[in-house]
Formats: C-alpha cells, structure tokens, sequence
C-alpha cells in the first residue's frame, strides 16, 4: 500500500513538472528569441554530419568510397576550399559559444518569470547577459560531457566500421553499445549541472558532482523525466525527418522535366519550401530544447524541495 501511494505520488509529481515546463514554454515567449539562433547554429551543424554520413554511407554501398576519398584528396588544391574551410569554423565556434550562453540565460530568465509569477517578463536580451555571467562553468561542463552524446557515439561508431576490417564490427558493435548505455547512464546524473552552476554558483566539477547525487537521490523522478524526454525527441526527430522527405520528392520530380524554364521554376520552389521548412525545424527543435530544460528546471525546484522537507 505505501509502495502504490510513492508510484503515485512520483507520477503526480512528474505531471507537475511536465505541466509547468510547458506552461514556461508556451507563456515565455522571450526563451524562444534567446534560442532560435543557437538552435539554428546547432541545425546547421548536425546537417553538416548528416551529409557527411549520408555521403560515405552512400559512397560504400555503391563501391564509390575511392573516388569520395580521392575528391577529399584533391580538396584542398580548390578555389573555394579556403572559404569552406572558414565556414566550417565559423558555425562550430558559433554554435559552441552561443549554446553554453542560452542556456544559462534561459535558466536565469525562468527563475525569474517563475518568481514574480509571470508578471515581470525577462527580455531576451538580459538573458544573454545572464548567460555570459556563467558561461565559463557551463561551458566547461559542456565540453566535458560531449563525449558521452548519443551524436558523438553513433558518429565515432560509424566512422570505426568505416576504418575497420568486418570481422571486427561485431565486437566494435558490443563495445558502443556498452559504451553507450553508460553514457546514458552519465547523461542522466549530468542533468542537474546547469541549475547548480547558475543557481549555486559552483564550479564545472563541482556541479556535476552535485547533479549525480541529486538524480541518484531522485532516481525514480529523474528516470521517468529522462525517459520521457527521450520519447519526445524521436517523435519530434521523426516529424523533422517526414517534413526533410519534401524538398528531396521535389528534387526527384525535377529530373522529369527537360524544359529549362520549367526546372527553373522548380529549383525556386525547391529553394523557398528548404528555406520553410529549416526555419520550421529550427523553431521545432527550439521549443523541443526550452521544453527539456524547462522540465529539468522544474525538477531540480522539485527535488530541492523533496531534500528540505526530509531535512526536517
């Protein structure tokens, strides 16, 4: 019976945390000005590794893979290597910067809404200075947990089976997923990092120390927040790669007209509905990524206060 009353308290108390979230994201319009470059910095980026993926995938299923490495080869003897080069650079340092900075802006600009109840909006702009007071620690635990990201896991995955004779890929295979589930594992005591940073003032290592033993002393909540999230982003991954599908029909329909005029036309189209649709994406992932912060925030006030009431 006090089993059944704790399940249901933990579930009461994560609807809570979920439906305030949402209230922050859907009432705070500020968090998503603060966050659409970063997040539009942090699309670009992952686009650029798709391609790359999507390229070699495609080079080693039709026996391509030399003239890909040959083309790599001869890159840099190109006119507009030195500006790709640059580019590259650009969006990466862009994106590495400007994450660490929203994030902690939208922490403050959510303690502050949440505390006068709405009333006194935080503008974004405040927020970003917000961000840069506690950019450093935030920035350093952003560095220190990269290499536990599902991103860099199943792209260092990736790239061993591309490097590695077959007859390793099995026991490349188990040790990732190994890997993997201890990331996962990482990645959900990491949680609570920011809000120690921003709230308490500790340093990078000091903070993820504190969120490891916050989610091991709330693990049923923390569990349940974590798995939650991660159904949200296949959903939302899987609505992004359905609106993605558009632009390549539209492609695929071109190569049937012959008239010039007519493929002009066409690649107008094409170049607008891409426009569109990457802005839409963005704002999705966005709001996806307020949203999880969101829940975080409300769960680190939650268990901060579960720990005060078992301290008295």
């Amino acid at each position: 019976m006090v089993r059944q009353h704790s399940l249901s308290s933990k579930k009461l108390m994560k609807e809570k945390i979920v439906q305030n979230a949402w209230g922050l994201v859907s009432q705070f319009h500020s968090l998503k000005k603060l966050n659409f470059l970063p997040s539009a910095f942090g699309m670009i980026w992952l686009l650029m590794i798709l391609v790359y993926q999507v390229t070699f995938a495609l080079a080693t299923s039709f026996n391509k893979t030399d003239d890909v490495w040959n083309f790599l080869k001869h890159l840099p003897n190109e006119p507009y290597f030195i500006s790709l080069v640059v580019g590259v650079i650009v969006i990466f340092v862009f994106y590495s910067l400007l994450n660490p900075i929203a994030k902690g802006g939208m922490i403050h600009m959510m303690h502050t809404y949440r505390q006068n109840d709405g009333e006194k909006f935080h503008r974004s702009w405040q927020g970003f200075f917000d961000g840069l007071s506690h950019f450093l620690p935030i920035f350093e635990v952003q560095n220190i947990t990269a290499i536990f990201a599902p991103l860099t896991i199943i792209t260092f995955t990736i790239f061993l089976f591309r490097i590695t004779d077959s007859g390793l890929h099995s026991l490349i295979g188990i040790a990732m997923g190994v890997y993997f589930l201890f990331a996962f594992l990482l990645n959900m005591c990491f949680a609570y990092a920011p809000f120690f940073i921003v709230f308490e003032g500790k340093k990078a290592r000091q903070a993820l120390s504190s969120s490891t033993a916050m989610a091991v002393g709330n693990i049923n909540i923390t569990t349940r927040l974590y798995f939650t999230n991660i159904l949200l982003y296949m959903r939302v991954l899987f609505i992004g790669a359905l609106f993605l599908l558009m632009p390549f029909v539209i492609s695929s329909a071109l190569a049937y007209f012959t008239i010039i005029s007519v493929k002009i036309i066409f690649l107008v189209i094409f170049s607008l509905i891409s426009t569109v649709l990457f802005v839409f994406i963005v704002y999705l992932n966005s709001v996806l990524e307020i949203f999880i912060l969101a829940v975080w925030y409300e769960a680190y006030l939650a268990c901060k206060e579960e720990m005060a009431l078992h301290q008295e």
